[in-house]
């Protein structure tokens, strides 16, 4: 049936045309609803002289009019919907990242404060240890010493002890002098 009308209108039928125009507004008849194709069919049946035409290109004008500043509502409500989004999506990632930097700054703070009592622990350590050290050494240089005086203590004790001991051959001396003088005295007697 649309071809037939097709037909018709192709060949100037005003009446045709206006009906082309009605299916289309409709999405009657077998054809999907098409506002720009129902215009155009309205446009040639004015062009022709069709009255009737007129008005219902006019009525669909305001309509699409409507409709299209509606879309444009629309699309504009769907873009700030999407730019809120967007802005929200952006707070929400800086402040995500501000939220991770803040942690990475407190974790190095953490490890660096780790790390320096760390270092002070074997700063403390190494001190303590060098302090250990010194201490030993200095009683082994005590040890030392006091075995020094000893020694010498020892060495002072035995000279003096042989200065006060008489020597054996002096006391052999002492002995044979004293029996060659009772041997002189027997003799004299």
């Amino acid at each position: 049936m649309i071809e037939l009308y097709k037909e018709a209108a192709n060949e100037g039928n005003v009446d045709a045309q206006n009906k082309l125009g009605f299916l289309y507004e409709e999405g009657k008849g077998g054809v999907d609803k098409d506002i720009d194709e129902a215009i155009q069919w309205y446009k040639k049946a004015v062009e022709n002289g069709c009255q009737k035409s007129n008005e219902n290109l006019d009525n669909l004008l305001k309509l699409k009019e409507e409709a299209d500043k509606a879309n444009k509502d629309n699309e504009d409500d769907e873009t700030k919907e999407d730019d809120e989004a967007n802005e929200n999506n952006e707070n929400n990632e800086n402040n995500e990242a501000n939220e991770n930097n803040e942690n990475n700054e407190n974790n190095e703070a953490n490890e660096n404060n780790e790390n320096n009592e760390n270092n002070e622990a074997n700063e403390n350590n190494e001190t303590n240890e060098a302090d250990e050290t010194n201490e030993a050494n200095e009683t082994n240089e005590n040890n030392e010493t006091n075995e020094n005086n000893e020694t010498n203590e020892n060495n002072e004790t035995n000279e003096a002890n042989e200065a006060n001991e008489p020597n054996e051959t002096d006391e052999t001396v002492v002995i044979e002098t004293n029996e060659a003088t009772e041997t002189n005295e027997n003799n004299e007697v």
